[in-house]
């Protein structure tokens, strides 16, 4: 039996992080294990509920940081959960540099959240997040 590489067909995945450096890093990280598809880039939760209201094409995925200024990653949750969508909504990975702020994120339990991952993204990650898609 011969064991097949299936590519992942990403069109696009969604990067909120109000930290530039970091959200560089996971993109780099994302390349550097064949994800190529679209990948945009919000700096709160805000400017993400905008972007996915106004694009035409909405993420598969979106890497949501929780700790932010304006509109934090448990606020957007909030008011992700409470859009009116009749599509599938993308899939949302959660990353935290705390573990506190994630075990608080973890009680909220929304249906679309599919993982939470200590920064920065790893290759054990990604894997994860691809065996969800």
């Amino acid at each position: 039996m011969t064991a097949h590489h299936t590519e992942v067909a990403l069109q696009k995945i969604l990067l909120v992080d109000d930290d530039v450096a970091m959200t560089y890093l996971n993109k780099l990280m994302l390349k550097e294990n064949a994800v190529n598809c679209q990948m945009d880039e919000c700096l709160n939760g805000s400017e993400a509920l905008s972007y996915i209201k106004n694009t035409q094409t909405q993420p598969d995925i979106i890497l949501m940081d929780i700790n932010m200024p304006v509109m934090d990653g448990l606020q957007f949750l909030e008011e992700f959960n409470h859009r009116e969508s009749p599509e599938q909504p993308p899939w949302v990975f959660m990353l935290s540099s705390s573990d506190r702020e994630m075990e608080q994120c973890k009680k909220m339990c929304y249906p679309f959240v599919k993982g939470y991952f200590q920064k920065p993204l790893t290759e054990s990650h990604i894997q994860q997040m691809l065996a969800w898609h």
